[in-house]
């Protein structure tokens, strides 16, 4: 993993939307603490309620883009909705 650092980049459900979802977000934060690596995990606009923005591919995009250069070097793993986002970022050669 680049610099032990991972941003991870969830579907198009909120992370936190049941506990379905929250229970796989914690095992891969989890596992990724007991191997030395630091996590950050993302939720894109409209995620968090309606007043945090509409969820699109392009609105994700961009907001994942911004994170990623704070958070850079880092690995990026996307989950469902979230591949597509890593793959829009690789295109971009945001992400190697």
């Amino acid at each position: 993993m680049s610099d032990s650092r991972m941003l991870i980049l969830p579907g198009s459900a909120s992370p936190n939307g049941s506990d379905r979802y929250r229970l796989v977000y914690d095992a891969i934060v989890a596992e990724a603490a007991r191997r030395g690596v630091e996590c950050r995990l993302f939720r894109f606009p409209g995620q968090d309620g309606q007043a945090s923005g509409e969820l699109s591919f392009v609105s994700a995009l961009e907001a994942s883009l911004t994170v990623l250069r704070e958070f850079m070097p880092c690995s990026v793993l996307g989950r469902s909705f979230g591949c597509s986002v890593a793959l829009g970022l690789a295109a971009m050669n945001a992400v190697s």
